[in-house]
């Protein structure tokens, strides 16, 4: 059991498990995960950060988010010591840490952190990549909750751009695009958009992760809302 083969596979199955919305699933294998990977290499290992950081977003699903951000200090110091700052690990760290500080409602940290985590993906992997489409919906949040709609639109438009290219109309990555955009043309007072984008997202998700699954709910309440405009 405390071998780091077995740890792999833990951390794999926790990741599907987040992926069906089974977060206390999630947490015990990965807290197991972890234990074995310090035993084996340390903490400040890169090996021990992944699964610190898988682990504290389990903890922000759960809402335990000051677990969450304990955690990813650990996490991004570590990755920064190994890679340097301008890495696509250190990217991921950085765009996992504004998640947490988002939940928080600290939009500024958060923003400052992906907007760092995108100049290094763009860099490293150029504009139309799947990652780089991951930390543009990010900030995008962000930018939403700050407000800042047009620049939340832009970004996320060519998020969900680069998503169809990658996955096809049909995956749930790109269901969460189409619904984040959704969110800000409802703010942008484009009601109709909004919901002819919710209603793909929510077929999409419906087909992809099953009527009960915390992403098909969230947009099922947000259609509902929509329409009583």
């Amino acid at each position: 059991e405390k071998h780091p083969n077995v740890a792999i596979r833990q951390s794999n199955l926790a990741m599907m498990y987040q992926d069906l919305g089974q977060y206390p699933q999630a947490r015990d294998l990965l807290e197991k995960a972890l234990d074995t990977d310090i035993n084996h290499f340390g903490e400040k290992h890169p090996t021990a950060a992944r699964t610190q950081s898988n682990l504290a977003m389990v903890y922000k699903d759960l809402g335990q988010y000051q677990l969450a951000r304990d955690l990813l200090e650990k996490a991004l110091d570590t990755d920064i010591n190994h890679f340097g700052e301008k890495h696509p690990t250190v990217a991921i760290r950085q765009s996992n840490f504004a998640l947490v500080y988002q939940a928080l409602g600290q939009y500024p940290l958060a923003r400052d952190l992906l907007e760092k985590a995108l100049d290094t993906d763009i860099n490293h992997f150029g504009e139309k990549h799947p990652n780089v489409a991951i930390r543009q919906s990010n900030l995008a949040t962000v930018y939403h909750a700050l407000g800042q709609y047009p620049q939340a639109r832009d970004l996320l438009e060519k998020a969900l751009d680069t998503d169809i290219n990658h996955y096809g109309e049909k995956h749930h990555t790109v269901a969460i695009s189409q619904s984040n955009l959704a969110s800000v043309y409802k703010d942008l007072g484009q009601y109709e958009k909004a919901k002819k984008l919710w209603e793909r997202a929510y077929a999409t998700l419906l087909y992809t992760l099953g009527e009960y699954h915390p992403y098909t709910q969230g947009v099922k309440a947000f259609l509902e809302q929509v329409d009583r405009k």
